[in-house]
């Protein structure tokens, strides 16, 4: 063997001695600014999925409100959508096909998700709110909501809309919210992009759940 051909299995060995870093550490490496975030694991393991980005400069923007059409797009993905067949002419006044969002507004509406508020519009650039966040995730899971409003837990359930109190409980009982500080839900406060990377984390989980047929039990 000669010199050279030393040479290469010499660095063909120390490549393989050099460990591979995880995803996530991949992960919590491009994003500068969630150390401190609660959601920090959920943002990490959607981004290794693909389904969240960042905002630039490494950054995630943890506390930042997430706009609909953002949360249009994360909910495409963790439902694996097809965002190809799209129609040709815009549903919504305010998406137009050179949106970055189009193909992902245009799936979650036509699979029944997400509405807009009226006029023809979707409210891009809009924030969502967090009973609006979790009224579209518990209609996306195809849960019957029934209403078990008169058991929420949260110091200001009385605030949730009426329209929301069914999908709030259903999320509690499914495990998607467990609501913030002094037992508050804060119903009517902008969705911030840890929240809803945190709750769709959670919904990913319950969805793949449901999806796996429970074990067959041997019979003795």
């Amino acid at each position: 063997m000669n010199k050279q051909q030393i040479a290469r299995s010499l660095l063909a060995i120390t490549l393989l001695a050099v460990p591979l870093a995880s995803p996530k550490a991949n992960a919590a490496a491009l994003f500068s600014d969630i150390n401190n975030s609660y959601a920090k694991e959920a943002i990490m393991e959607l981004l290794d999925k693909g389904i969240i980005s960042g905002i630039g400069d490494n950054r995630f923007d943890p506390a930042g409100q997430l706009k609909r059409q953002d949360f249009a797009i994360i909910l495409a993905k963790a439902l694996s959508l097809d965002t190809t067949t799209v129609p040709s002419v815009p549903t919504f006044t305010d998406v137009p096909k050179s949106s970055y969002a189009y193909n992902a507004v245009e799936a979650v509406y036509q699979a029944g998700w997400i509405n807009g508020p009226g006029n023809g519009r979707f409210a891009a650039g809009s924030p969502l709110s967090r009973q609006d966040m979790i009224v579209i995730f518990v209609r996306a899971l195809g849960i019957e909501a029934s209403d078990k409003s008169s058991l929420l837990p949260f110091a200001d359930s009385a605030k949730i809309a009426d329209y929301a109190k069914a999908s709030v409980a259903a999320a509690l009982e499914y495990g998607l919210i467990q609501g913030e500080g002094g037992n508050l839900f804060n119903p009517a406060a902008n969705a911030d992009r840890q929240s809803v990377a945190l709750v769709a984390s959670k919904f990913i989980k319950v969805k793949e759940a449901a999806a796996t047929p429970a074990p067959k039990l041997r019979l003795l």
